[in-house]
């Protein structure tokens, strides 16, 4: 299945006429030197396409930082009232 999609996403950008200087002909260019690496994950069999997986885990602690720093200021304010 992922296969057939990128087949069909770089078989599009080959049909995409785009100056090489413009932003999107930039993220064309980048998308084609990256081909080899984006095939590559499909030879391990483990690898998922989702990382949905590892930003559950690293939630937590953003979830905690932004208390900690509304916390803080919540603090500051008392003192300053």
């Amino acid at each position: 299945m992922e296969k057939l999609i990128l087949d069909e996403l770089f078989a599009w950008t080959k049909k995409l006429y785009v100056t090489p200087k413009s932003k999107i002909g930039e993220a064309v260019t980048y998308l084609r030197k990256q081909s080899r690496y984006l095939y590559n994950y499909l030879l391990e069999g483990k690898l998922e396409t989702s990382n949905n997986r590892a930003e559950r885990s690293v939630k937590p602690f953003v979830i905690s930082r932004k208390n900690f720093l509304f916390a803080t200021q919540q603090v500051k304010l008392k003192e300053a009232a």
